[in-house]
């Protein structure tokens, strides 16, 4: 529940930064990061410093599109922002062996699960303006012949589809396969049973 509750904690922190940054109404420079990185991609040939070029490009693209999709992203921000929360608050009952925090920590991963679902379908415009974008960036980069993959649209796609799978759905499931697991029930029980016996030791 380590994981979870550093997971809860970026998402909070990612989702205030993205409630902050829609609020503030700022563009970033799309021009001026291009003619940066075109000039980056000719000074550096190399394939760790393709690959950090095009990552930083296509993250200025992604301000871009989250920008002018603020009608959907700023009420998904905040759903992202309580839910991780909640995560972080049952990551700590069960770290905690605190009572009933087993079956709260899984309806708290259900929750985040189904709604990385729903943002992802939510937010299919606003991808497919971002990856259309970062393919015509890369396609005006000088790239080393094996990042001439980073100009294919399938490519950008499956590595959204990569981050949803393993790093969001991925790390709730081992979550809840941990809360499932024989020794984590056998631990929250002994511990509901010693707090138990220790609420009737306090009694007069």
């Amino acid at each position: 529940m380590v994981l979870t509750w550093l997971a809860g904690v970026q998402g909070v922190t990612s989702g205030c930064g993205m409630i902050a940054y829609l609020r503030g109404g700022s563009m970033p420079d799309e021009a001026a990061a291009l003619q940066q990185a075109q000039a980056a991609s000719v000074r550096d040939q190399g394939i760790v410093a393709s690959s950090m070029i095009s990552g930083e490009l296509a993250a200025i693209y992604d301000m871009r599109a989250v920008a002018e999709h603020g009608r959907v992203m700023l009420p998904l921000s905040v759903a992202r922002v309580l839910l991780s929360m909640l995560l972080v608050a049952a990551s700590a009952m069960v770290l905690a062996a605190r009572p009933g925090s087993r079956s709260f920590a899984l309806q708290v991963i259900a929750a985040n699960a189904a709604f990385a679902l729903i943002a992802y379908t939510l937010t299919i415009e606003m991808r497919e303006q971002w990856i259309a974008a970062v393919v015509r960036g890369t396609s005006e980069l000088s790239l080393p012949d094996e990042h001439q993959m980073l100009r294919s649209p399938s490519y950008w796609l499956w590595l959204t589809r990569f981050r949803l799978v393993v790093f969001e759905l991925g790390l709730l499931g081992l979550a809840a396969l941990a809360m499932n697991a024989k020794r984590t029930r056998a631990f929250l029980e002994a511990s509901a049973r010693a707090s138990d016996r220790r609420e009737r030791e306090d009694e007069p």
